[in-house]
This record gives structure tokens, C-alpha cells and sequence, in this order.
């Protein structure tokens, strides 16, 4: 769940988060609530099994990015 400031809107959120990995195959809203949206983000290599390793660092780099482009947290 990410937290953002009022009156962002989500669809530049999600087009980011693509841009940000090939490994980024499907970005979902599962929820959302005033300044707040759950997302489900869906991780595919073709050529090999992801590891958490992998993940994490794709996830560190998207938070890292969301952060500095819109002000976004991750909800505690």
C-alpha cells in the first residue's frame, strides 16, 4: 500500500512503475482509500525462475523512484 498527496493521480504512478524494470509484467489496484492505493505488482523473467533477490531489488528501485518522482510512501 502506497501513500501519496492529495490530488495525484494513480495512472502516471503505474506507467512509472513500468518503466522502471522489464521484469514488471502486470501493476493491479486491488484497493484504494482517500490518499492511499494497494497495489499488486506481478513479476515474470521468461528466461528464468526470479528469485527474492531479484524482487527485492526491482521493489527497492520502484520505491526509490516513486518516492523521488511523487512523493509517495510505503503505508506502515
Amino acid at each position: 500500500t502506497i501513500q501519496y498527496p492529495p490530488k495525484t493521480y494513480i495512472d502516471p504512478i503505474i506507467s512509472e512503475i513500468y518503466k522502471i524494470n522489464k521484469l514488471v509484467k502486470k501493476v493491479e489496484v486491488v484497493d484504494r482509500y482517500q490518499n492511499s492505493t494497494t497495489l499488486r505488482i506481478t513479476y515474470q523473467d521468461d528466461n528464468k525462475n526470479l528469485e527474492s533477490e531479484d524482487v527485492k531489488t526491482v521493489r527497492e528501485k520502484i520505491l526509490q523512484t516513486l518516492a523521488t518522482k511523487f512523493k509517495i510512501t510505503l503505508k506502515q
